[in-house]
């Protein structure tokens, strides 16, 4: 039987993934990002609106506030990630939000079990090679999607106890952590 293949890429710094989608973060994303930069949370990140994310409205990620459901994501600045250089490097790469480390790759379901594709959410300019199975990206994936359903659970908690704002939902997501 042949071992299971991957794609390892190459980034060509283009910063498509840093400047088009909104970067959703989970509160274990936020507390890492606060603790190694020093920043509040307020200032890192935002809720953004269903005009904002093209995310799936059924999705857990979505919070319930008083003037409608919100995505918990990295605030922007001129459009591109405050977190993003002008060199379009990231300035918090060891400690990035999980999804910014599986990105642009995700998970498919094929006749032979699991493999990686490329996400089609943004036109990443990529550079691709196939090679022998890298366990890092998997893991990595796997890891996500472990962190996204425990923070799906808490928004779910948040949505029945019918909070009422941004600063109380940061409160929320700490005393729960």
């Amino acid at each position: 039987m042949s071992s299971p293949r991957t794609i390892v890429s190459v980034c060509s710094n283009c910063a498509v993934c840093c400047t088009e989608p909104i970067v959703p973060v989970t509160d274990s994303d936020v507390h890492r990002i606060t603790k190694r930069t020093g920043l509040r949370a307020n200032q890192i990140v935002r809720f953004y609106s269903y005009s904002d994310a093209d995310y799936d409205p059924e999705a857990g990620l979505w919070i319930r506030m008083p003037y409608g459901k919100r995505l918990l994501g990295l605030k922007k600045k001129n459009e591109r990630c405050i977190f993003l250089s002008p060199q379009n490097l990231c300035t918090i790469y060891e400690f990035r939000p999980l999804t910014c480390r599986t990105f642009p790759f995700q998970e498919a379901d094929s006749e032979s079990g699991q493999k990686l594709e490329i996400n089609k959410a943004v036109k990443c300019r990529l550079k691709i090679a196939d090679v022998k199975l890298q366990e890092g990206v998997m893991s990595q994936i796997a890891r996500e999607n472990s962190e996204d359903e425990r923070y799906e659970r808490k928004v779910r908690k948040w949505n029945r106890s019918g909070g009422k704002s941004f600063d109380d939902y940061l409160r929320f997501m700490k005393r729960t952590s």
